[in-house]
């Protein structure tokens, strides 16, 4: 999966999104550098149906589960149809996308503790991988990755600067 690519087909869906995740940490966290493999938005929860079905019409699928062990062929269940793709969507509060390697992923939350009409109008448009898209603002990435509370969330907060306008 291009970043630039997926942004695209998000983009073309037609659906607001706001991106929160790994992907702007050159700009909130440059001091904590490592490479992320996904890209984590908040979607507008009235689009999620239009999302799932465009996103599946783009060749994507969605991924249930995924375990990948050292020297072992990664388990890995997805969804075969649209629709129970879409039921999913709306069971969880995201779902994981992929197209071509389920290790390349497109996380599309609906919900993250802070509501997306709040993120949409906190957000600034910032051309990442080349496509124009909402960004989440500096206070919103910290107060999220304070949410999440994992550890390289922690370290994230730790390398947190925000940046100059």
């Amino acid at each position: 999966m291009e970043f630039h690519e997926t942004l695209g087909d998000l983009t073309r869906s037609g659906v607001s999104f706001v991106v929160i995740g790994g992907m702007l940490r050159p700009l909130y966290a440059p001091a904590n550098p490592r490479p992320t493999f996904d890209i984590d938005v908040v979607i507008e929860p009235a689009g999620t149906e239009r999302l799932v079905r465009h996103l599946y019409q783009c060749g994507y699928g969605v991924l249930t589960r995924f375990e990948a062990k050292p020297w072992t062929e990664p388990v890995v269940e997805t969804i075969a149809s649209a629709d129970d793709a879409v039921a999913l969507a709306w069971a969880r509060p995201a779902v994981s996308f992929f197209r071509d390697h389920p290790y390349a992923l497109l996380d599309a939350w609906r919900d993250v503790g802070i509501p997306f009409a709040e993120l949409e109008l906190r957000s600034r448009r910032k051309a990442l991988a080349g496509v124009e898209v909402a960004i989440v603002d500096a206070d919103d990435w910290r107060r999220l990755k304070e949410l999440a509370n994992r550890e390289k969330d922690r370290a994230d907060l730790e390398a947190f600067q925000k940046p100059s306008s």
